[in-house]
């Protein structure tokens, strides 16, 4: 099997600035390819790849004057080949290798209308992935997984700029940080009416060093056509390699914090679900309620908020609701709506946590006249 994908979207773009007639045009272009090949009745092998490149014109970040000048581009790939074996009747495994590449620049030439504008930089982040996996099925209900994955990434970047503050200079040398991972995970599921999931990861992490994380949660769908679904699960996050390293700018950023603390995280969250007229109608609303310790979050200078550096929040904690809706009149037709709302609050401080919102809500709708042919909008 084989698949070939190309993709090409542009916009003349506005300007965020009023009063102007000077836009900000965006153009990107993406090719995807795929194809998998059965060497025989148990194995299987496939290749998966993406190729992304793009290029936009954008204003002074001030957002204070235009910038007619000022160009970024992005380039980014990602490759993924896999091996996947039937081992007997109940047990498989599948071992995968990816690559991820990130690459952007920015370009600002001077001109007559602001002479002392000067940028060139570009940054550049890699990502390597090792993935091994093994499903092993106990009994017809019960089937466990096990596996181990290894990561290592990245980066790098280059920055120079004059303005009128003046000039500025910063050579990020590569760093990298790696991370392993083992994982064992137990589901059980009867008659499709009752499922329960029991899982646990230990993970090693070269900058954020070592922690478990444990996953536990079930569902029970009645004949009613009523589900009703709770789980609790724990989490880290390692801080990235910007967030630790990045060079300050002596105008505006504080830059990188070698001394971050790893997120950690407990999460729980019960909700019902309840399809009527033969699954044509589903809904169903969830709470959810998250405690972080050590959350990693943007400094913000008082008087330019630019981000300044960043720090670990002692304790911060995030609860809310999440409704959907699902209505499948017929077999083409399909329509989807979602809606969140969320409270946040840093108990250091009592403040809202940055950049999430209160309130989220999306909207789908799938039409597939023919089997080969689906149309979608979505907003």
């Amino acid at each position: 099997a084989y698949s070939f994908g190309l993709s090409h979207f542009g916009t003349r773009g506005i300007s965020k600035l009023k009063n102007t007639s000077e836009r900000d045009p965006y153009e990107n272009t993406s090719v995807s390819i795929r194809a998998d090949y059965d060497l025989n009745f148990q194995n299987t092998i496939g290749l998966i790849g993406r190729f992304t490149d793009a290029r936009y014109e954008y204003d002074d970040s001030n957002g204070l004057r235009d910038d007619p000048d000022l160009i970024g581009k992005a380039k980014q790939v990602s490759m993924s080949s896999y091996f996947e074996s039937k081992i007997n009747e109940r047990w498989g495994q599948k071992l995968q290798l990816s690559y991820m590449g990130s690459y952007r620049r920015d370009a600002d030439d001077k001109d007559t209308r602001y002479p002392s504008n000067y940028l060139r930089d570009w940054y550049k982040g890699e990502n390597y992935q090792l993935d091994w996996q093994h499903s092993i099925k106990v009994t017809n209900f019960d089937t466990v997984i096990a596996g181990f994955d290894y990561q290592r990434e990245s980066g790098s970047y280059y920055y120079y700029s004059e303005s009128a503050f003046g000039p500025f200079e910063a050579i990020f040398p590569k760093v990298t940080s790696n991370a392993k991972g083992y994982y064992l995970q137990n589901l059980i599921n009867l008659d499709d009416v009752f499922h329960f999931n029991l899982g646990v990861r230990l993970n090693e992490h070269s900058n954020a060093g070592f922690h478990q994380v444990y996953k536990v949660d079930a569902n029970y769908l009645f004949k009613t056509g009523t589900k009703i679904k709770g789980g609790w699960g724990t989490a880290f996050k390692a801080p990235t390699l910007y967030q630790l390293y990045a060079i300050a700018d002596p105008f505006f950023c504080g830059g990188g914090n070698s001394s971050l603390e790893p997120e950690k995280s407990s999460t729980y969250e019960i909700g019902i679900d309840q399809s009527i007229f033969d699954d044509k109608i589903n809904f169903g609303i969830t709470y959810f309620h998250t405690d972080i310790t050590d959350l990693i979050d943007a400094v913000y200078h008082p008087s330019t908020f630019f981000t300044d550096s960043y720090a670990n929040v002692g304790k911060a904690r995030i609860f809310g609701y999440e409704s959907v809706l699902a209505i499948n009149p017929f077999k083409e037709l399909k329509f989807d709506f979602g809606y969140t709302w969320q409270d946040t609050e840093n108990r250091d401080t009592g403040d809202e946590l940055l950049r999430r919102p209160k309130n989220k809500c999306f909207a789908k709708l799938r039409y597939a006249p023919v089997e080969k042919l689906q149309l979608g909008l979505k907003f």
